[in-house]
């Protein structure tokens, strides 16, 4: 699992979390296949974009959505004793909505090639915990700062991460969206997961690529970085947003910010990774104050 460091990191314990979620058609799209998950209580937030012609992708994030819920609910009725417990729950959750997306298909020849992407982030103690597959993405904003955390897992970022095209080719470039793993292919998953400490202050955003594909990075940044932002306008503004850059596509994202325990209880999760700093070319990307685009890290 990587470890992703802020300058300055500290952990604090969690009790309460704001949130807010959107999920719009689009402007071309005749139905909408994405589909989230908020647990709130189990601090568990998903954001599934299907895929697969017809209703297929519609049914396929529907099901992973489905799949997670009751996995996590099954298996969550206590809290995790440690990351590994917690790594290992996440990781099952998303292996059993490939296997069930995966027999969907193949009961019927219609839906056969039906996936979906998945983005999920759990929120627990002093910690978050992302496990990705797919193009959708997870961000956090903190101290000013932008930070995608989540990868592409797409033939365009393969290229980045080769160092083959820059991150403004990324966003252009004709295999953006051909993905190099799905949920429900039938394949066994390659779960990308990610682990930090929570801050006071933190915002979180998970989204679609219907999102991220009509907002200029630049025009995000500045959206998200605004001072104490109402969670509920800024969802409605990131939509207006993306539907105003084209809205070709779905859109759907969650907010949350999570919100200290009052007492000051302070305790960890954590390994004791504190100090660890992580580097991966072609891996997230930091949007500072200083400059619209910073090197990948």
């Amino acid at each position: 699992m990587e470890m992703v460091k802020f300058p300055g990191d500290q952990a604090v314990s969690i009790m309460h979390i704001d949130f807010s979620f959107r999920t719009h058609t689009g402007l071309v799209r005749p139905i909408n296949e994405d589909s989230l998950l908020v647990l709130p209580e189990l601090g568990v937030f998903l954001v599934a974009d299907g895929m697969g012609g017809e209703a297929a992708g519609e049914e396929a994030s529907a099901q992973v959505v489905a799949s997670v819920s009751n996995w996590m609910l099954d298996n969550l009725t206590q809290p995790p004793r440690d990351p590994d417990q917690l790594e290992q729950v996440m990781l099952e959750a998303l292996r059993e909505a490939n296997l069930d997306v995966f027999r969907m298909s193949q009961l019927d020849p219609d839906k056969q090639g039906m996936g979906s992407t998945a983005s999920l982030l759990c929120l627990h103690r002093d910690g978050w915990f992302v496990g990705q597959i797919g193009d959708s993405r997870v961000y956090l904003v903190r101290h000013g700062l932008l930070k995608q955390l989540t990868s592409d897992q797409t033939v365009a970022w393969e290229l980045l991460r080769q160092g083959l095209i820059d991150r403004h080719q990324l966003n252009e470039h004709p295999s953006r969206h051909l993905l190099t793993q799905c949920i429900g292919n039938g394949e066994p998953l390659h779960v990308e997961l990610s682990e930090g400490l929570l801050q006071v202050g933190d915002l979180f955003l998970l989204c679609s690529d219907g999102l991220t594909g009509y907002i200029e990075e630049p025009d995000l940044f500045e959206m998200l970085t605004r001072p104490a932002p109402d969670l509920n306008a800024l969802a409605d503004q990131l939509v207006a947003a993306a539907l105003a850059g084209g809205g070709g596509d779905n859109i759907s994202l969650i907010l949350l910010r999570p919100r200290p325990d009052p007492g000051g209880c302070w305790y960890s999760l954590h390994r004791g990774h504190q100090d660890l700093d992580v580097t991966q070319k072609g891996g997230p990307t930091h949007y500072g104050q200083q400059t619209d685009r910073a090197g990948a890290t």
